[in-house]
């Protein structure tokens, strides 16, 4: 564990500009007992992050206002999904398929684990 974070640290640390003058804070670590999870579900204009993934996977075509740089960076992410009628899934790198969810179903599904957590607790 502490490794990676000495690796991230000289990452980050090749990337910024140190000048003498310049003070540098120390950074804090804690490193937690247990798992820590972070759950943020965000939608843009009521759509999911993968809508136009899912728009080009479905059509094959781009929407209009998209320009050349965006088509060829969006054809290079599709690569990595898969469109099986309206479920969405991500390949990941052993082959096994990742289903993406909505907000909503996100929600749902956060719900119904956490009960199911819960329960096996008490």
């Amino acid at each position: 564990m502490k490794n990676q974070f000495v690796d991230a640290l000289a990452t980050l640390a090749s990337m910024v500009r140190i000048m003498k003058e310049n003070l540098v804070e120390p950074l804090e670590f804690e490193i937690a007992k247990g798992p820590a999870h972070c759950d943020m579900i965000e939608t843009v204009d009521g759509k999911p992050w993968y809508a136009d993934i899912k728009h080009l996977l479905h059509t094959g075509q781009f929407l209009v206002f998209i320009d050349r740089h965006d088509r060829r960076t969006l054809r290079r992410i599709a690569a990595h999904f898969f469109l099986s009628g309206e479920t969405f899934y991500r390949r990941s790198f052993d082959a096994t398929l990742l289903r993406s969810v909505d907000g909503n179903e996100a929600q749902r599904l956060m719900e119904e684990v956490c009960i199911k957590r819960i329960a096996d607790l008490t």
